[in-house]
Formats: C-alpha cells, structure tokens, sequence
C-alpha cells in the first residue's frame, strides 16, 4: 500500500501464461471395410461393417467401438458392432451413395475416425401412365399445367366445350395431359394456372390410370375435387370461373352441364331448354310419379348434384329463380 504523489512511482503489472497439455487415450482405427448385399428387387442393401480400433494398442471390444452408416449423405443409423448389420432401405428413381463412419463409442473425434469408400446403389422405379384431366376456362391466364416432383406439363384441350358462363365470354373445356409416376409410391401432383389457383391431391398407383378433377375457384382454388367416377352430368358441369364443381342458386348466371357432347341448363326438367316455375313443378310431379322424365332431364333435374332427385331440388330452382 502506498501513499503519497502517485506520479512518483511507476507501475507495472505482469501476467505469465502457462500451457497445459492434456493427454488421452489415443484410439486407432484400422482394416476398416464393409460388405454391401443388395436385395433381389434391389429396394435394400445390408450393410456389414468390420475394423480393427485399438486404444493405446489395446483392442476395443464390439460394445466400445461403432459405426454409422449414410445414405445420401445423411445419417442414415448408428450402432455398435454387437449388432453385425444393418439394412438400409433405398429411395426409388434417386442414386443412393452410402458409406460408413467407424468410430470409438467413448469420443468419436478421437485420433483414427475412418470413413470408408462410397458405393452407390441406382434403384430404377417402374413407371406407371396416368392422364389426367382438368376442367378449366379456356382464358389465357386459367390454362392449367399439372406439376409432380421437378416437371411442370402443360395442359391442352380434350374435346369440344362443355359450358360457357352467363355473358357467353369464357367456354369451358377439359384439359388434359399424360404423366409418369413411380410404380407403388406416393406422389402428389398439383394443378395450376397463370393467376394464382393450387390443388393438389397424392396419387399411388401400380397401374395405368386415368382421373378428372374440378377445383371450384379457377382464380385461387386450393380444393381438387376427383370426378373420375361422378355421373356425366355431375362431371361437366359448368357454371362460372368461379362455380365450376358445386351449383349455388344463389350466385349469378345459369349453370349447364354436357350429356353425350350436347350442352343442357340445369333444372330444366321440361326440357325446353329455359328455367322456370314449371320445371320445379316438373320435378316435384316426377317425385310422385305422375310423370315419367327422360334420362336426360331427369339428370337434370338433379339441381344440387348430389345424385338423387328430391324435393330438395325443387326448392333449389325455385331459389333461382327469385335470386
């Protein structure tokens, strides 16, 4: 302790560094190899790992010593050699490189981690043919595409039109297109178009296959609805851009449906090609069996689309007619 003028003394202080050098056990691993067994249907390989890991030249039994096998480059598993081998399932249409990292259980950063050879294992998927079609306006920016895994296909028009909208602006037509997916694995494919509409649905099939969907919003839809087994007339209905899968009475124009190429006005049961009070009477008259309607006008008559005729129906055209 000190006193007096502070500027009369100079002060000095040191600090002296001292370095310590741990040492521990130092694992070495050697002869490292493993024996790779693919299965008949290629789908599998069973890996078989052997090394030699000594700790301070003292061999390391099976329970210390480890292994971890990946695929893809990612960890795939990890166990100790008590377990003598691992199958590894292999991803379809994807080269699947594996290769086995030989550790100490105690630390694996230890002196003499060992990584061996990479093999590489191509599992071929079976491709199965689908088409699919998707019911859309034929304007420019609701063209559709159908999308799965990388690719993107463009969907061209099947046929003549099935409807047209209210003002007679925008014909409505099926789009089609021919895909390939893996056989017996699940893949989503995903319907859109130029505005900003998605849907999707996941397809497994182990055979060729084909499908029509409907999405009710061609501006924005995100719900696919699958009309592969819906009656003709539930199939080709059309009403709007906006109405293109489900009939609201209250929403504005006339929805049509397509029978056998020729286009028809829902509800009219009478058949005269107009809606009015007169069909929903004729709808409730073939209810109690006082008249007998076509085939055709008794689809429809089917207002609701939920494929049964009732007085369900008969109140819907009704409601239509008022909006």
């Amino acid at each position: 302790y000190l006193t007096g003028d502070k500027d009369k003394y100079n002060m000095k202080s040191s600090t002296k560094k001292f370095t310590y050098e741990v040492t521990g056990p130092e694992y070495t691993v050697s002869n490292v190899t493993f024996k790779a067994s693919q299965s008949d249907d290629e789908s599998r390989v069973e890996i078989t790992p052997s090394a030699s890991v000594t700790c301070d030249g003292a061999e390391v039994s099976a329970a210390e010593k480890q292994y971890t096998v990946y695929l893809n480059g990612a960890p795939y598993v990890t166990k100790t050699f008590e377990t003598p081998s691992v199958d590894v399932n292999l991803v379809k249409g994807q080269v699947n490189e594996i290769y086995v990292v030989v550790s100490p259980v105690a630390d694996a950063t230890k002196k003499g981690t060992s990584i061996t050879e990479k093999y590489s294992f191509n599992v071929v998927a079976e491709k199965v043919a689908v088409t699919v079609y998707f019911k859309s306006s034929s304007s420019a920016r609701y063209i559709p595409s159908v999308v799965y895994g990388d690719q993107t296909v463009p969907m061209t028009v099947s046929g003549n039109a099935i409807g047209m909208n209210a003002s007679q602006t925008q014909k409505y037509f099926w789009y089609t297109a021919d895909i390939e997916i893996d056989m017996d694995t699940a893949t989503k494919i995903t319907f859109k178009n130029s505005y900003s509409m998605s849907a999707s649905t996941t397809l497994t099939l182990s055979a060729a296959a084909t499908f029509y969907y409907g999405v009710d919003n061609l501006n924005n839809g995100s719900k696919l609805e699958d009309l592969t087994n819906a009656s003709e007339y539930v199939r080709n209905f059309t009403k709007s851009a906006s109405y293109m899968t489900t009939n609201d009475p209250t929403a504005t124009g006339v929805a049509t449906t397509s029978i056998d190429g020729t286009i028809y006005k829902m509800g009219d049961a009478d058949g005269d090609n107009d809606i009015s009070v007169i069909d929903a009477t004729m709808i409730q008259m073939a209810l109690a069996e006082k008249v007998e309607l076509s085939d055709v006008n008794s689809d429809l008559s089917d207002f609701n689309l939920d494929g049964n005729k009732s007085i369900t129906d008969a109140t819907l055209v009704q409601t239509y007619l008022v909006q």
